[in-house]
């Protein structure tokens, strides 16, 4: 038997070393393999820093001018850098290559939600949603895993209510969901705000953010869609007004219920202006319209006209090497009426009264060295722009992103910061092209929930224009509307509902505490009621001013 045995022996013994030579072969070509995709990733060119895998950062001095150009264009180059190193640092390159090339995966109002079971013939009465029966709930109340303010204190308010009519109290659960796991869709089911349910998704929309309501979505799902804590208690009141109970002690409410809140915006129209207009209707409840061939004389007679009509006069920036810009308001409506010298056009643009630069001034320290950060791009291109201005404040403004710098932009803003937490008190976006836009929804995507952001502006008037452009696309298509769509369901996604989504407007000036300012040149605005040429040319272009510098 020994004699058998150690033959065998011999030949696992040698069997074993191949299969560690054959290992070693594998990983000496996986390593080549991997240097074949950092070489082919690196670029040829890289900006001149001292560290290639950085952005560019310039300490602004008190004492000498900074001046950044006006005019943003694709056309300027900026070489890009690979970052290797992901959020979770346990990507291979080859991962982090593929990213870039596919399609960001934003929940959107189409997208399926795994749920198991076939839809079952309800046992309660016909025409009610169930809510209690037989001394217990047959709901459940779900709110988003991270809840806002106004989401828990809603959920909170909602549970106080169902214990007023029944007499027991109801617990709430989070919309958290471990991988695999599978929703009854037979299961009643009331959602606080903007959960990761599907139901929850349909129903928000961000043109209808100003309409807070109660909907049934599949029979078998309520929805509380609500912006503020004021919007979600009243619907809550008007909720529990609804509730019915019988004899036997059942709960229920209308199926078919439906419960809107009338505190949307309502427009103030402001008054004919003397001469003929253009009007143009743009998203974002803003109203535009715009008179041609007129006069600085018109224009002031028409401004008496707006006080005489009920307007006050907000704020008024006069003679801007002979441009006028104005602001009128009235209730909740914001009249921004301006005069362009070199066309001879008024335009007078009507909007919520929340997109207006507020007077009140960041009351935060101002001890933080200032700077700014031209971001390294990560794609092989040379086109794309991202900067980050850091404030007296600590705070951060940023213009655009580039293509998909997520990371990238995250450890820059990690790094300025020093330790502080990172608030980001304005992000402005130009226009919905890839090389500017992508990394907002990338960063928000990944990194929402590590930072604080204050305000988001961006105008892009409405999608269609976009899907127009005579120089770009195929047969008059360019697919840019499908960016605006990637960007607001992005935000509505992943923002906490405390970030104000601004429209910004031509000869507006936001503050950012006593020494920075962002002044806006030009929108979308300027180029209509007339068709696009290039998307380029419908840009957001401001001006920063940090310490007396721009």
């Amino acid at each position: 038997m020994k004699k058998l045995l150690r033959p065998l022996s011999l030949l696992l013994v040698i069997s074993m070393i191949l299969s560690l030579l054959a290992a070693c072969g594998d990983d000496q070509t996986q390593q080549s393999q991997n240097t074949d995709v950092i070489q082919t990733n690196t670029p040829t060119e890289t900006l001149p820093v001292t560290n290639a895998t950085e952005s560019m950062t310039i300490t602004l001095p008190v004492t000498e001018s900074f001046t950044t150009t006006e005019t943003l264009t694709d056309s300027e180059s900026f070489s890009e850098v690979t970052d290797t190193q992901t959020e979770s640092e346990s990507e291979t390159e080859s991962e982090i290559q593929t990213e870039t090339e596919t399609e960001l995966e934003i929940p959107t109002d189409t997208e399926s939600e795994t749920e198991g079971g076939t839809t079952q013939p309800s046992i309660y009465p016909e025409g009610t949603f169930p809510l209690f029966k037989d001394g217990e709930y047959i709901i459940k109340v779900v709110m988003p895993d991270k809840p806002s303010e106004a989401e828990r204190a809603t959920c909170t308010s909602l549970r106080n209510a169902l214990k007023n009519k029944t007499g027991l109290t109801i617990t709430s659960t989070t919309d958290y969901r471990k991988d695999g796991e599978v929703r009854d869709k037979n299961e009643f089911v009331i959602l606080i705000g903007y959960t990761n349910y599907t139901e929850s998704q349909s129903t928000y929309k961000r043109t209808d953010i100003t309409i807070s309501k109660v909907t049934v979505v599949n029979s078998t799902r309520i929805v509380f869609c609500f912006a503020t804590e004021a919007e979600g208690k009243a619907l809550v009141t008007k909720f529990a007004s609804s509730i019915k109970n019988d004899e036997s002690n059942y709960f229920w409410v209308p199926s078919n219920i439906e419960i809107k809140n009338t505190n949307a915006f309502k427009l103030d129209a402001p008054p004919d202006y003397p001469s003929s207009t253009t009007k143009v209707d743009c998203t974002n409840d803003t109203t535009m319209w715009v008179a041609k061939n007129t006069n600085l004389s018109t224009y002031e007679n028409y401004c008496k006209t707006l006080t005489q009509k009920g307007f006050k006069s907000y704020s008024a920036r006069d003679n801007i090497n002979g441009n006028y810009y104005r602001i009128y308001t009235k209730n909740t409506t914001a009249i921004n009426v301006y005069f362009t010298k070199s066309t001879s056009t008024t335009r007078i643009v009507a909007g919520p009264i929340s997109d207006i630069p507020s007077k009140e001034t960041d009351s935060s320290p101002q001890t933080k060295k200032t700077t700014l950060t031209l971001l390294a791009q990560e794609e092989a291109t040379d086109c794309g722009l991202g900067l980050i201005y850091r404030l007296p404040s600590g705070k951060f403004l940023i213009f655009d992103g580039g293509f998909y710098l997520n990371n990238n932009l995250y450890k820059t803003l990690n790094s300025l910061a020093g330790g502080d937490p990172i608030v980001i008190a304005g992000w402005f976006i130009s226009h919905p092209h890839n090389d500017h836009q992508n990394a907002v929804t990338e960063f928000l995507k990944k990194n929402a929930t590590k930072v604080k952001i204050e305000k988001i502006f961006f105008n892009y008037a409405y999608p269609d224009l976009y899907e127009t452009v005579t120089a770009e696309g195929t047969n008059g298509k360019t697919g840019n509307s499908n960016l605006i769509t990637l960007l607001e369901n992005t935000i509505h996604s992943y923002l906490d509902r405390t970030t104000q989504i601004i429209t910004p407007h031509t000869g507006q000036v936001y503050n950012f505490g006593p020494s920075a300012s962002v002044e806006i040149l030009y929108t979308v605005e300027d180029v209509l009621p007339s068709k696009l040429d290039y998307v380029n040319t419908a840009s957001l272009v401001v001006r920063f001013n940090v310490k007396g510098q721009t």
